[in-house]
């Protein structure tokens, strides 16, 4: 009778100890405890993935900015596409009746749908690139569907995830300070990145959602001790982006940033950005080599249009006005350029190219229709400042085949912001008497 009052995941529990204390004690009889210890860790992390699917979630989102250094071959090619997997395979085994997916906004599937049909009229010769396109996006989108599903039941788990993230971000961020100071050669030109043969463009996108938070909680935070062990920690990822010379980054972290400030102002806050700015000014006017480095970039866009993007974008609109309507399909505008660097360096130029005016309208829809919402909590306002930072960095980056692209699309679904009230109910709202 006592058996069958346990529940049957401690029931579970039980049989995994008993056979991992099996499994130690041929380990430790066969000399190999170092491995077989090894196996017991993920022994246990896979069961603990079954009961709770938000462990692999986290792990898959810490992995992002490690992607590059992770690097495992075979079918999972990297252990953060692994992690993906785990967690897509045990929400699916534990939660597969209750996946909704209306959760996604049905002009995001539409989206989808059309970048799949891309395939009928993308020539032959090209299809390994759309095939590579779309199989990427059906992957991500399916990702996404799962994750948003899982933060909807909990909108909570957002500032988890992200606390993760960005000491992720913090640790990347760190290497690269390291790489520069043990000798970068600054001359024109010169970024540095966290890994050895990483964009350090995306170097520095993937920081700025943890960058953004730990900025969140600096002026939101109701402990001052919280805030003032933050400020050094975001500190560190600003000269991280800094160090990157990348542009984009930063014009996208400032548009967010301003966006955070004017959306619910407050005096406070104000003071609070204008003192850390000024921290950073001052730390960048203090380290010539941090001077340099803007000065060059700034003077390297002026004098080269964008590192060559002005003359990519005047060869990509000649190619979009060939191809007007459905565009030359999903992933494929690099097999029209002759020389490097390939692709469009712009999402919403490269969608009117590879899926055409209908593409481009189903994107921008998809994106407007994430972004806006009526809640003003100070979460939402993160997200919609995380949403700026990546639709301006767009404009200079190709960004919508990236993990922590569709990562920020995921907190922002899942934080339910696609609830949007109509003017009835806004109207109804406000008649709504007040109780004494």
């Amino acid at each position: 009778m006592a058996i069958l009052v346990l529940q049957r995941t401690g029931l579970l529990y039980v049989m995994l100890s008993l056979l991992c204390i099996g499994i130690l004690a041929a380990g430790i009889m066969t000399d190999s405890l170092l491995i077989i210890l090894i196996a017991i860790a993920l022994t246990y992390g896979l069961f603990l993935s079954l009961r709770y699917p938000f462990i692999p979630l986290v792990a898959y989102s810490v992995a992002i900015p490690f992607e590059d250094i992770l690097r495992v071959g075979g079918i999972f090619n990297t252990l953060t596409k692994g992690f993906g997997l785990l967690f897509a395979a045990v929400y699916l085994i534990t939660h597969f009746r209750q996946i909704k997916f209306n959760l996604i906004p049905a002009v995001w599937w539409v989206w989808l749908v059309w970048n799949i049909a891309s395939i009928l009229w993308t020539p032959d010769a090209f299809f390994a690139a759309v095939w590579f396109s779309v199989a990427t996006y059906v992957q991500l989108f399916f990702m996404l569907v799962l994750m948003v599903n899982l933060l909807h039941q909990n909108p909570k788990r957002i500032p988890i995830l992200l606390a993760f993230y960005s000491i992720a971000t913090t640790i990347t961020s760190l290497y690269s300070i390291v790489n520069f100071m043990q000798g970068a050669d600054l001359t024109e030109g010169t970024r540095t990145g966290a890994f050895e043969e990483q964009s350090v463009a995306h170097f520095a996108a993937m920081i700025i959602p943890g960058l953004l938070y730990l900025i969140h909680c600096v002026l939101h935070s109701k402990s001052i001790l919280l805030r003032v062990g933050l400020i050094p920690i975001a500190l560190i990822q600003i000269t991280a982006v800094i160090l990157s010379g990348t542009r984009s980054a930063w014009m996208g972290l400032a548009a967010a940033l301003l966006f955070m400030l004017l959306a619910n102002f407050n005096w406070k806050k104000a003071v609070a950005v204008i003192l850390v700015s000024g921290i950073v000014l001052f730390g960048v006017t203090s380290i010539p080599e941090l001077e340099h480095i803007i000065t060059a970039r700034s003077e390297q866009a002026v004098d080269s249009g964008g590192s060559g993007r002005t003359m990519i974008w005047e060869h990509a609109i000649g190619v979009f006005a060939d191809h007007l309507i459905i565009g030359t399909g999903s992933g494929t505008y690099h097999k029209y350029q002759e020389y490097p660097p390939y692709g469009a360096h712009n999402i919403y130029l490269g969608a009117a190219i590879q899926t055409g005016i209908i593409g481009l309208a189903l994107m921008l829809a998809s994106l407007w229709r994430t972004f806006r919402a009526s809640s003003e909590s100070n979460l939402n306002l993160l997200l919609k400042g995380l949403l700026i930072a990546y639709m301006v960095e767009s404009f200079f980056l190709e960004t919508t085949i990236m993990k922590y692209f569709w990562f920020v699309i995921g907190l922002s679904l899942g934080a339910g912001i696609l609830k949007i009230p109509t003017r009835r109910s806004r109207a109804l709202k406000q008649k709504e008497p007040v109780q004494v």
